[in-house]
């Protein structure tokens, strides 16, 4: 019994070894320490003030930045598609950032909302589309039908 008792430590021992050898040290500590960043930054936003605005801010614009980039064509400067998405995304900002500095509730109100619409704008129309009601459900999304979509549900 004692010699199967050591085997199988020593059996766990090469399996721990071999589980360490696999992990990346530095890859495991950079991940640490954005759970550490991302647990203060949780922290900061609950207590309130500029974190919590400047939050709100950029999740909305995460949000809808990518149905105002389909609506925005600059066909003539193809050529700097990235900046001309840095310059959509900065008057994003432009308009957002104000609005959650003058009235955050709402602010947080069109985020929410915002949210459930493209949850349900998207879901609803791969359903649509599993029972043949919608040919194509990228194809939907991707239009100005799909914009209108979630824009009217963002108002409701």
């Amino acid at each position: 019994a004692f010699m199967a008792c050591v085997l199988k430590r020593k059996e766990d021992a090469e399996a721990t070894t071999k589980a360490l050898k696999a992990l990346n040290s530095e890859k495991l500590s950079a991940a640490a320490v954005d759970i550490l960043g991302a647990f203060m930054a949780c922290v900061l936003v609950i207590q309130g003030g500029l974190a919590q605005k400047v939050a709100v801010a950029n999740s909305f614009v995460n949000l809808v930045i990518d149905k105002v980039e389909a609506l925005v064509e600059f066909p003539e400067h193809a050529d700097i598609q990235a900046w001309t998405g840095i310059f959509v995304r900065l008057a994003l900002y432009a308009v957002v950032l104000p609005l959650t500095f003058l009235s955050g509730s709402l602010a947080l109100a069109m985020n929410a909302a915002a949210c459930g619409a493209y949850l349900t704008t998207e879901h609803g129309v791969r359903f649509l589309a599993s029972i043949g009601k919608v040919p194509n459900a990228e194809e939907f999304l991707g239009s100005k039908k799909g914009f209108y979509a979630v824009g009217g549900l963002i108002v409701i």
